[in-house]
């Protein structure tokens, strides 16, 4: 690709340059929340006075008679003069696409800076354009804009969320040494792109969002949220406890205490407790790599041969069964630990999750979230098994679950076959129905 020049300006002169909307870009936008993210992400900079603050890369095909048209940052780009002009109490933006969207986020900044005091506003509008930056590249070339802008957009490459998650939680270290950060990023990339992908859209996500009642069909940038947690700076009650709790875990395990007393050592955090930003983040990532790896060989292990995909018996539909298996697992073993294995367990969440594929000639990942919310109403109606995880003492509250049972003329003709004989009574159907 012809780059032209790239450099990093000031927001201050970002706002100064004149650029111009080509028509293959998507209208604006930025929601509400987005508008939020970008505005308390300025301000904390702004109070934690750092130094610079780059807000990201606006990316431009400048034409011969020196016209810019932007090919990608423009969401940013209108949301920063919003930001700009209710700083300034000074309205100039004039877009003529999706003028809704605009009118709502433009509230939303004023009422965010309603709970600034005069003298905070000013500071944050001077330090917005003097020390928040933005990287510009200029393309020189239309047709290789053209592609640029397809591949960041039509190809989804802004929505790898293992690669924002892990830029925002570097920059939630800045008390560690570069050594530390060096030595995360390393075991960070060690890991492979698809696993990391997989664990948190394939699991994490999902067992986070099933266990609170909430619909996990979709992942996209606002699933990522989920992921960004809480800063250590914050001082609210609910997340001091979880910080002592950390810095307890970490020295009583830095010190060996769990050798004298002859256990394992003791893990600081669970999937459905406040996730702390920074460091812990990457610790986190690598200690669920490594549970989901192990649920995983369990639930291979456990699968018949008709639908093992060790036989190359694994259709589409039966791999989101054994994926809906894994995070019931997951979260399990998380939640009571993976030393004692517990085979009443396993053997209550394979059929559970079984039972589905078999009374269904096919399954989507739409059937599954919908299962997996109790909101099937012809098998295991109400049945949420992620919320009696989240709230079971011990696992006797859940070895008392009392599953549906289906008959052989339940079942989808495809899974009468003699050939699946072995899922049959794995699962416990009822032959003689």
């Amino acid at each position: 690709m012809s780059i032209s020049n790239k450099k990093i300006i000031s927001v201050e002169e970002l706002l100064e340059l004149n650029f111009s909307i080509p028509d293959y870009q998507r209208p604006y936008k930025w929601t509400v929340r987005s508008i939020n993210q970008l505005f308390n992400d300025i301000l904390e900079a702004y109070r934690k006075n750092l130094s610079e603050y780059r807000i990201g890369t606006i990316v431009i095909h400048k034409h011969d008679n020196d016209r810019r048209d932007i090919v990608d940052g423009q969401q940013r780009t209108i949301s920063l003069h919003l930001i700009n002009d209710v700083l300034q109490d000074s309205p100039k933006l004039s877009i003529p696409k999706n003028k809704s969207n605009i009118s709502k986020n433009y509230n939303e900044i004023k009422r965010l800076c309603s709970n600034l005091s005069s003298n905070d506003k000013s500071r944050l509008y001077d330090y917005m354009k003097e020390k928040c930056h933005i990287i510009i590249i200029e393309i020189d070339n239309e047709m290789e804009a053209f592609q640029f802008f397809d591949s960041q957009n039509a190809r989804g490459k802004a929505l790898e969320a293992h690669d924002l998650l892990k830029a925002y939680h570097l920059r939630e270290m800045p008390a560690d040494n570069e050594e530390m950060k060096l030595k995360l990023i390393e075991k960070w990339e060690a890991q492979s792109t698809n696993e990391l992908a997989n664990l948190f859209k394939g699991y994490l996500y999902k067992i986070k969002t099933w266990s609170n009642q909430g619909s996990a069909h979709f992942f996209n940038r606002d699933g990522i949220e989920v992921f960004k947690g809480v800063t250590l700076d914050q001082q609210f009650n609910f997340i001091q406890y979880h910080k002592a709790a950390y810095l307890f875990i970490e020295q009583f395990n830095k010190e060996n205490h769990q050798e004298l007393l002859g256990i394992e050592a003791l893990i600081p955090f669970q999937i459905d407790q406040p996730l702390l930003a920074g460091r812990r983040f990457f610790e986190i990532t690598l200690h669920y790599t490594a549970l989901k790896k192990e649920v995983e060989k369990i639930a291979i292990e456990m699968l018949p041969k008709s639908i093992s995909p060790n036989h190359g018996n694994e259709q589409v539909g039966t791999k989101y069964i054994r994926e809906l298996f894994q995070c019931l697992l997951l979260y399990y073993y998380d939640r009571f630990g993976i030393n004692q294995r517990n085979p009443n367990i396993e053997q209550l969440f394979f059929k559970y999750c079984y039972q589905l594929r078999c009374i269904n000639q096919a399954v989507y990942e739409k059937s599954i979230n919908k299962y997996a919310l109790g909101k099937n109403e012809s098998l295991n109606y109400r049945l949420n098994l992620f919320t009696a995880i989240r709230d079971a003492r011990s696992p006797k509250d859940l070895e008392m679950t009392v599953l549906d049972d289906i008959k052989k003329d339940d079942i989808a003709s495809k899974y009468k076959k003699n050939s699946f004989d072995d899922l049959r009574q794995a699962i416990g159907v009822i032959e003689g129905g």
